[in-house]
């Protein structure tokens, strides 16, 4: 394991001990000089957490100034007094919950959203024939007392639900097919389903009733701490992106060893299950996205609980929403982040920000088109890839230079292409940050939060692969280091001609094997794309022409029928030149 590994998981090994006499109303600094964030979470260490462990394993906090300690909970976690009290800066639980707690006069601030809907369920057998909500009338549930879904379900449906007190368990259900209980989808369905029952779920969100599942703070620490609520939000919101859609290793190690409940299967389930369901992203289609919040759902929410007189006062949206929220319907600020930046040096990557302000000073306005995406012209405001190069890289050996996509796409420029293909970042689209033209088109969130396109497809074969949307960091390296491993050697001319195909193309996607170059999309990295060539050359050119056919997987994989037999020949003599140990 690495240095950095073990460290990760003694923190959080050590993070379940009790912080009862800790005060931390105002975060403090670190030793490293990071600003110390307490996270408590509403369960034991789970995947429905795991965009925290992934924005902590990642460095994503760190790289945002922030020494971030994940506390686990349990049934009694009191999330919302630990927040309140100053004990915790962060917390996770029910956007209800909060709104409940405001009407007590408990002064709480929704952040963001790690759910657009709660995962939590009503589980019942299949054999009982229930099929909707109100075949639930005159059953009993064993379920939270006095939760407000139920008194909505009942007040939505014209139905009454007998409540027994939830034990945390499923040998009830087990033994009693007429049993019905409160569930989280991505969990307890696992569970019972392993022991022979048939299980079948009613979502909460589809009641009428859709709370969010959020992460929260105080409303004086939000008041007086305003640059940390948002580097926090951000980085969890990369978290959350990266945890469902990259590489989740670390961050699962950390859960597992915190919670030895959890294993591979388990969380490979819930992972699945948040993804089916979309529950942490939603739906695109609906303004919905990671970490979005808006004004609209929680009104609804405020106004459906005092419908059923579940609120001791009233409730004003400004008492539980934060101004941007109410301002622009999203918790990402309207201004475009500055660009993540990893720096290659001898003593491993070194991690900057370059803030709008840095890259305002060197930008240009321009009318250009977006590639492939629409047809129209617009305002810019551009940087081009060379200018940052020229302004921010001091080092000239550090001459490849790769845009990391949330998506875990790739694209990747070098120095003969600069002056060719001229790549650019866009900062503001028709005289509006990016972040908020994407909001305004009804772009989903994952499109930025940087978007680069070049203004000439000189000399490119495939040019999608230069012009990447949703670029979540730049990573500055050596072409030298960025080839390692990969076609270092390469016999004649028709070898390089492919290298330079596939640098442009497959990299995008197939992991080259050194932890750098490469995306980490494809199940099938260079090595299992040499062994092919070498031995199946028929295969491979299936994969070139109809790549769904040689794998179900390859659903984003495009056919590549353009390439002339020469280019395909090009490729292959690339290929068989990779050494297969």
């Amino acid at each position: 394991m690495t240095s950095k590994f073990l460290r990760l998981l003694f923190l959080s090994l050590t993070s379940v001990l009790p912080l009862l006499f800790i005060s931390c109303g105002g975060s403090s600094e670190s030793e490293n000089g990071l600003r110390k964030i307490i996270l408590q979470t509403d369960w034991y260490a789970q995947p429905e957490h795991g965009g925290f462990y992934q924005a902590l394993v990642k460095g994503y906090y760190e790289e945002a100034g922030l020494d971030v300690e994940i506390i686990p909970g349990g049934p009694n976690a009191l999330t919302i007094q630990k927040v309140a009290q100053g004990v915790a800066h962060f917390a996770i639980g029910r956007s209800d919950d909060i709104i409940i707690a405001a009407s007590r006069q408990v002064p709480l601030m929704i952040q963001g959203a790690l759910m657009q809907h709660d995962p939590q369920a009503i589980l019942f057998h299949k054999e009982s024939g229930i099929k909707d909500f109100k075949d639930l009338d005159g059953k009993t549930i064993m379920a939270t007392p006095g939760t407000a879904f139920i008194r909505i379900m009942e007040n939505t449906y014209d139905i009454k639900i007998n409540v027994t007190p939830l034990d945390f368990g499923v040998n009830r259900f087990l033994a009693d097919k007429d049993f019905i209980q409160q569930c989280f989808i991505t969990n307890e369905p696992y569970y019972v389903a392993k022991e022979g029952a048939n299980p079948g779920t009613l979502l909460l969100s589809e009641s009428g009733f859709s709370p969010y599942r959020v992460w929260f703070s105080s409303r004086g620490f939000a008041n007086a701490n305003p640059e940390v609520v948002e580097a926090f939000n951000e980085a969890s919101i990369r978290g959350w992106n990266d945890y469902l859609t990259g590489d989740r290793t670390e961050a699962n190690a950390i859960i597992e060893a915190t919670n030895p409940q959890q294993n591979e299967e388990f969380m490979a389930y819930v992972v699945k299950a948040m993804i089916d369901n979309k529950l942490v992203t939603g739906d695109p289609e609906k303004g919905e996205a990671t970490g979005r919040i808006t004004k609209e759902r929680i009104q609804k929410q405020i106004d459906q609980l005092a419908s059923i007189d579940m609120l001791e006062s009233e409730v004003k949206i400004e008492q539980v929403l934060p101004a941007r929220i109410l301002e622009t319907s999203a918790v990402l600020p309207t201004k475009t982040p500055g660009l993540h930046v990893k720096l290659d040096t001898p003593n491993g990557f070194d991690a900057m920000t370059v803030s709008m302000e840095q890259l305002e000073e060197i930008a240009i306005r321009s009318t250009m088109k977006f590639f492939e995406t629409e047809d129209s012209e617009h305002d810019m405001t551009i940087v081009y890839l060379s200018d940052f190069v020229d302004t921010f890289i001091d080092d000239e050996n550090l001459d490849f230079w790769i845009m990391n996509c949330g998506d875990n796409y790739q694209s990747n420029y070098y120095p003969e292409i600069l002056g060719t293909t001229k790549p650019f970042f866009i900062l503001t689209v028709d005289e509006k940050p990016l972040a908020e033209w994407l909001s305004s088109e009804g772009h989903p969130k994952e499109w930025g939060p940087h978007i680069v396109n070049i203004e000439s497809h000189e000399g490119l074969l495939d040019p999608p692969h230069k012009n990447p949307w949703g670029v979540t960091e730049m990573i500055v390296t050596s072409k030298q280091r960025a080839y390692s491993g990969w076609g270092e050697n390469l016999p004649n001319q028709e070898a390089i001609a492919g290298k330079q195909i596939f640098k442009n193309s497959c990299a995008s996607c197939h992991d080259t094997g050194n932890g750098l170059m490469g995306g980490q999309v494809s199940t099938r990295n260079i090595q299992m794309l040499a062994v092919f060539a070498q031995s199946a050359e028929e295969y491979f050119r299936k994969m070139l022409i109809a790549p769904k056919e040689t794998n179900p997987l390859a659903e984003k994989m495009p056919s590549y029928k353009h390439y002339t037999e020469k280019q395909v020949s090009e490729l292959l003599a690339f290929m068989k030149s990779i050494p297969l140990s």
